[in-house]
């Protein structure tokens, strides 16, 4: 069977085959990297209502790295589907970019069940381009505080992030109490950050880790 002929079969059974051979069609066009098939795949795994195709269409278009699938990848990210939430987390980070980065940090602050936001660790490190490999805790220290617009806090959290525990535990307290004082509503959101950033490295109740 020659290459046209085996993408016309792939193609058909996308386009109107059964879900079965529709989702086996597509692990297919994956795995070989077939991108010339992306837009098919992402047109029927936007209708289609099957698990197995949402879940193949999603994993498909992050093996591609087809930047629209994107869009596809960002609505099965809130699946009640945990199959096709999982593929569509991996997906936007094996697509990549700073769009991709955007939707992740965004992802991050909804999702606390600590699997899925492995996933979303992973690939927040794919989409900037990094190894895998580098530890968990490199990509938490990037996690933004809050923003604010006011100079005075900007130099305190700025601070706090440059001492060190072991050494200036007493400069932190201090900083964080000035911090409370002069804009308590921003102080519980410092806070709450601080907390995001230590769960999602796996050590709240580890009393060392500051960021």
């Amino acid at each position: 069977m020659t290459h046209h002929s085996e993408h016309h079969e792939l193609s058909s059974a996308i386009k109107v085959g059964a879900s079965s051979r529709c989702a086996s069609a597509m692990y297919e066009v994956g795995e070989r990297r077939i991108v010339v098939l992306a837009g098919l795949i992402f047109d029927r795994g936007s209708f289609d209502s099957s698990p197995d195709v949402c879940r193949e269409a999603v994993w498909a278009l992050g093996k591609l790295a087809y930047d629209p699938g994107l869009e596809l990848a960002w609505r099965f990210a809130r699946s009640e589907d945990r199959r096709i939430q999982k593929g569509a987390l991996w997906a936007i980070g094996n697509i990549g970019g700073k769009r991709a980065e955007w939707m992740l940090f965004e992802l991050l602050k909804e999702i606390e069940d600590e699997d899925l936001r492995q996933i979303i660790g992973g690939g927040i490190k794919k989409s900037r381009g990094e190894s895998t490999r580098v530890s968990r805790q490199q990509v938490t220290k990037r996690l933004p505080p809050p923003a604010t617009t006011n100079p005075e806090i900007r130099r305190i959290v700025v601070r706090l992030t440059e001492v060190s525990v072991s050494s200036n535990f007493a400069e932190i307290v201090s900083l964080r109490s000035e911090l409370q004082e002069l804009d308590p509503l921003y102080f519980q959101q410092y806070m709450a950050s601080i907390r995001q950033v230590e769960t999602f490295a796996g050590r709240l109740d580890d009393p060392k880790v500051f960021y």
